[in-house]
């Protein structure tokens, strides 16, 4: 049965769900049904359910190799198989049990966005399911205690942004030709170019133009007065360089 050559592995509201249409629209790519089997990362998403509706996604995730294996059983073999789950880059110790049932080779495709924006996109898609009630700025301050409460991992809106031990930790199990960063950024402005990109690297024919290409998939909205979103968030995101420096 066939396996996952390559896995995007977030990072989350970093416009994966998009990435994971096109890919699926190219005839050669063979993508599960279900977006987000988060398979390798949900022992440490059991650790925190918690929180408001954090066991209605739990109930849903693929926890044995058997099932993980059944989502593929429809690939065909000229077909290239992928999948996409984004905590797997928040929850990167689930490298090790990548590298165990993918091997080595597996292919590594990593999605960044601006660390504000993905937060509050983050923000607001616990808002539109009506589980966060707190203004942005008292969740932002409540965040480390949620946190201890047990709340799930969705809910670190600043922890999910910062993203250079999470890069870093692949980086460091792969080498640097298995891994792709992408930026929402360039795949929202020039979707053709970072496509070819894409295509390229998992080894399937680079030219072929999706039909849902620039389709804006799970969308979440945005603090529209881009002031107001800079004074709001200004504390907590004032250094920049996430450790990265």
């Amino acid at each position: 049965m066939p396996l996952p050559s390559f896995i995007v592995v977030g990072a989350a509201k970093a416009g994966t769900t998009a990435l994971h249409h096109y890919l699926n629209a190219h005839p050669a790519i063979f993508m599960p049904a279900r977006k987000e089997l988060h398979y390798f990362s949900h022992r440490w998403i059991g650790e925190g359910l918690e929180g408001p509706g954090d066991q209605r996604p739990w109930v849903n995730l693929i926890k044995t190799e058997e099932d993980y294996r059944r989502q593929f059983e429809d690939a065909r073999t000229d077909q290239v198989v992928g999948e996409v789950s984004p905590s797997y880059l928040f929850f990167h110790q689930s490298i090790g049990l990548m590298k165990e049932l993918l091997g080595p080779d597996v292919k590594v495709i990593i999605m960044l966005r601006d660390p504000v924006d993905r937060a509050v996109s983050n923000y607001l898609h616990l808002i539109c399911a009506e589980r966060e009630t707190l203004s942005f700025g008292k969740a932002l301050i409540v965040e480390e205690a949620r946190k201890r409460a047990g709340y799930g991992d969705f809910w670190r809106y600043t922890e999910h942004s910062r993203y250079a031990d999470q890069v870093a930790a692949y980086l460091d199990a792969f080498p640097r030709e298995q891994v792709e960063v992408i930026l929402f950024d360039d795949l929202k402005r020039r979707p053709e170019e970072v496509m070819r990109r894409v295509f390229a690297f998992v080894g399937v024919d680079p030219e072929y133009r999706p039909d849902n290409l620039g389709v804006v998939y799970n969308k979440s909205g945005r603090i529209r007065n881009r002031a107001l979103h800079g004074a709001v968030l200004a504390p907590i995101f004032h250094e920049r360089q996430w450790r990265s420096s």
